[in-house]
């Protein structure tokens, strides 16, 4: 697992800093199709209320993508995550001037978060972008003189910071699930997955974004199930770990949830019948954090929505393979975890929440 720290992962660069309150920007978030850390990103930006075009790519396929945008915006490679020690991993937001001129990237899909939450309140966007963290959220600038490097256009950065336990709460669950769920999902879904051309390879050619790219997604494939079990450590054993791990993620956000039920219930008998009527006003009666929607679930939705079968659709995939396509280990181990509390969050999550009901959103 990558040893990068909340403080060194939570820093935005000064080009992107200047950005935040500037009039009709446009995003464009590179990412990786069928990602599940991308999804994260994805889900942030729509509820932030910030219009985005989104640049897919397949697997390995990104790589050459990332390098072309860092070329073009002069920035180096990204820095090693919680999820990834990868310079060209994916999500990676580009930021535009309204004439097109490149501005700044922001690469981690918990910066992206951090990005959009900022924005929304820096331009007071409607909407529950500016609750992701809590009211607290800021920036914390690197050194005395840093306010003068900013208006010169210095390339220093400042650090994403919050206050209070609401934060703390959500920055840690954020932290541990880029850490465990994220990573566990992906090598547990490859491991099953990659041997086997009619799942993955038709993973792979239904969700490219091309034409080139579907007629090259064969190589991609290929190429992704030589090379990905040897770059990610996935094999027969550490899938069994895997497998062990996020049964143990589970119990921990189970107990989590039943938490804040317990708390939900005791102080607001709203939420009861909230719970009863199967949440149709548009809230989940409680969530990770307390009674409002953070990017902790945000996070736990997009990151475990493969392992508890979201439909492809659900999640903007072209296609995907359900519970009944899957080997019957794998089927049995999703079935499992998609009956559990945590699993039926993330089920609820996607059909309340999901970004494809954000459309209706205001945009900046």
């Amino acid at each position: 697992m990558a040893t990068a720290t909340a403080e060194e992962v939570y820093e935005l660069p000064a080009a992107a800093v200047r950005t935040l309150t500037q009039p009709g920007l446009r995003l464009e978030l590179h990412c990786i199709s069928i990602s599940h850390y991308c999804m994260r990103a994805k889900w942030a930006l729509q509820l932030a209320g910030l219009p985005f075009a989104a640049v897919h790519y397949l697997p390995l396929a990104h790589v050459a993508g990332i390098k072309r945008l860092q070329r073009r915006f002069n920035q180096g490679p990204g820095a090693a995550t919680a999820s990834s020690k990868s310079p060209s991993a994916t999500p990676v937001l580009a930021i535009y001037s309204p004439q097109g001129e490149p501005l700044s990237l922001v690469a981690n899909s918990t910066l992206i978060s951090r990005y959009a939450a900022l924005r929304a309140a820096a331009v007071d966007l409607p909407g529950i972008g500016q609750q992701l963290y809590g009211p607290n959220l800021t920036l914390a600038l690197p050194a005395a003189g840093a306010a003068v490097d900013q208006a010169a256009g210095s390339s220093s950065s400042s650090k994403v910071v919050g206050a209070g336990p609401q934060y703390e709460a959500v920055s840690q669950l954020e932290l541990r699930l880029s850490g465990t769920l994220g990573i566990e999902v992906r090598r547990v879904m490859y491991h099953y997955l990659l041997p086997r051309w009619h799942l993955a390879g038709h993973l792979f050619s239904a969700n490219a974004s091309s034409t080139i790219g579907w007629l090259l997604s064969p190589l991609t494939y290929l190429l992704s199930r030589l090379l990905l079990p040897k770059v990610m450590a996935i094999n027969a054993a550490t899938a069994a770990r895997g497998m062990q791990r996020l049964q143990e993620e589970f119990d921990f956000f189970d107990s989590v949830l039943l938490t804040q039920q317990q708390q939900q219930q005791q102080g607001k008998k709203a939420a009861v019948a909230a719970a009863a009527d199967g949440s149709s006003s548009g809230k989940l009666p409680y969530y990770l954090c307390g009674p409002q929607l953070t990017a902790a679930d945000v996070s736990v939705a997009g990151l475990g929505g493969y392992v508890v079968g979201v439909p492809a659709g659900q999640m903007g995939l072209a296609w995907s393979p359900g519970i009944e396509d899957m080997p019957k280990e794998l089927g049995h181990f999703m079935q499992s975890l998609r009956e559990r509390p945590t699993g039926q969050f993330i089920l609820e999550m996607w059909r309340v929440h999901g970004p494809l009901l954000q459309q209706g959103t205001k945009r900046a």
